[in-house]
């Protein structure tokens, strides 16, 4: 089962959350907040999973950011209709911006999100 690990405290993610996990009808995402970990996967500092969501695949790899909603289109049948956008040709750069300016105001867009640190 992939793994995808998402800012709990956010409301703006959470409600993101809420929305992709009603589109994986066949439940092969478990979604968890990083905040619930005792301590960062292997690979990721505190800091990373405050800037970005992170999927964690079944056989190990580890997504970021837009890549893990690309990841995501090819594994949930509801997102597929999207995969041939996502998997085009310099999406990777353009999704990656867009996510990082998503990402950089989800505090600003009003859910809800409290800033907490949890250091490095």
């Amino acid at each position: 089962m992939d793994t995808m690990l998402y800012d709990g405290d956010c409301g703006f993610c959470r409600a993101t959350r809420f929305c992709l996990a009603a589109l994986d009808v066949t439940r092969r995402v478990r979604w968890l907040p990083f905040q619930s970990l005792s301590e960062p996967p292997p690979g990721l500092v505190w800091d990373d999973l405050e800037r970005a969501a992170y999927l964690r695949a079944a056989d190990g790899r580890l997504f970021e950011g837009y890549y893990a909603f690309r990841a995501l289109t090819a594994r949930m049948p509801l997102l597929m209709p999207l995969a041939p956008l996502a998997w085009l040709p310099g999406m990777g750069a353009l999704g990656s911006r867009a996510y990082q300016w998503v990402a950089a105001g989800r505090r600003r867009i009003g859910f809800g999100c409290r800033v907490r640190g949890r250091g490095s």
